[in-house]
């Protein structure tokens, strides 16, 4: 598995409603989670990591998710909250 190492690309973990978690565009199993952030941690410790949720998700879900970025070594780590359109606009 491809570890995002592109300083300009940044790093996105995202968790869709289904509580799935996704590093970059690929789904990680929750077993792995950890080992893979841990890897990516190593090269980019410093980078600003973003966390994306679907609505749907059980905030517990996020702070796991969270949890595990921090376990790993990172220490930016921000919540993205990205607002649905309203009709129109």
């Amino acid at each position: 598995p491809s570890l995002p190492q592109e300083p300009a690309e940044p790093l996105v973990v995202t968790v869709d409603a289904t509580g799935t978690v996704f590093l970059q565009e690929q789904p990680v199993p929750s077993e792995t989670l950890l080992a893979r952030l841990a890897a990516i941690a190593e090269l980019r410790a410093e980078d600003r990591v973003y966390v994306r949720a679907a609505g749907e998700v059980v905030h517990a879900r996020v702070a796991e998710g969270m949890g595990a970025l921090s376990a790993a070594g990172f220490r930016r780590i921000a919540l993205v909250n990205e607002q649905r359109a309203a009709d129109g606009g």
